[in-house]
């Protein structure tokens, strides 16, 4: 196992990097306690399909593992297991309010893998999804995070003509590649036409709603991903470790500068009187180096009654 900084050592950490360092920590402590689990998370906004998505994932077609509704209904993120070894958690919509904005973030940041849905019904992406894949790419590492994103867009059955499809579809792409700077994974699906086909039975229908393509990918993902994980966190906690190292360094820089101002502006203050003081002090010292020789040549000499006079006269100034 993979031993990152404690929750008391990341509490500590608060004081000294920025927020998004700390999010990071917090989800490869959270990762290490969950036994190493595969974490892959859903985003979107509201009503983007992503409860439906994953419900159609666990072939829930009669009961709902995810609340769907239009109204919010994912509030800390719901869990379900995929299998042994992965756990898909539901987010709380995007845009809804600061709180669940960044509940959602802090679930995110903790998973390996994260599915940004978008109802193709509302055609391109808006100024909040935009900004929502900005945020993330801004924290996940470039070179991970072709493998840590991807877009679904659901509800492809809502735009029955192929052309328009395809034009909402190429435009989103180029969204998204203006938004993380690269491209991702971009699949389309629609969970309504696959849960009809289950109840009816109909496997033409089933592929049709590219869910099975959705599962074939994940499945190859996961398979990947496990051969990997632990090279892949440790590269994460080696890359999280510098960026730290860097902040603590500045932080350290700044500090150094404030104390160097500060004693700049005690020593200005205070210098002069430190000065005078200090060239009495040595006056001082130097009146009773020549007192105590006068006191040894006398006691030398075995000049006592002297000797003792001159004490008694030392002693009243």
């Amino acid at each position: 196992m993979i031993k990152v900084l404690s929750k008391y050592d990341i509490d500590k950490l608060k004081a000294y990097v920025d927020k998004e360092t700390i999010l990071q920590w917090e989800g490869m402590l959270n990762r290490q306690n969950a036994e190493d689990k595969i974490i892959i998370a859903n985003t979107g906004l509201f009503s983007s399909g992503k409860s439906s998505l994953f419900n159609a994932l666990l072939d829930q077609t009669d009961v709902e593992r995810f609340p769907v509704g239009a109204i919010p209904t994912t509030k800390k993120g719901d869990r379900e297991r995929l299998n042994e070894h992965v756990e898909i958690v539901d987010t709380p919509g995007i845009d809804a309010s600061a709180e669940d904005d960044e509940a959602a973030l802090n679930m995110l940041i903790q998973a390996d893998l994260i599915i940004m849905t978008h109802n193709v019904k509302m055609g391109m992406l808006n100024k909040s999804e935009f900004e929502w894949l900005r945020g993330i790419a801004e924290r996940i590492p470039g070179d991970e995070l072709k493998r840590r994103l991807m877009f679904v867009c659901t509800w492809m059955d809502a735009l029955p003509v192929l052309e328009d499809l395809e034009k909402v579809k190429e435009e989103i792409r180029r969204q998204i590649e203006m938004a993380v700077g690269q491209e991702i994974a971009f699949l389309q699906v629609s969970a309504k036409r696959y849960c009809l086909a289950k109840k009816k039975n109909n496997p033409q229908l089933q592929t049709a709603s590219n869910i099975p393509l959705l599962k074939e990918y994940l499945k190859n993902w996961i398979e990947q991903y496990e051969k990997i994980m632990k090279q892949e966190r440790k590269k994460e906690l080696h890359i999280l470790c510098q960026v730290s190292e860097r902040q603590l360094q500045v932080r350290q820089k700044k500090l150094e500068q404030e104390y160097e101002n500060r004693k700049s502006q005690i020593d200005k203050k205070y210098l002069p009187v430190i000065r005078i003081w200090k060239s009495k002090w040595e006056n001082f010292m130097e009146r009773r180096r020549d007192i105590n020789d006068m006191l040894e040549k006398l006691r030398q000499e075995d000049l006592t009654d002297d000797y003792d006079i001159f004490k008694r006269k030392i002693k009243g100034i």
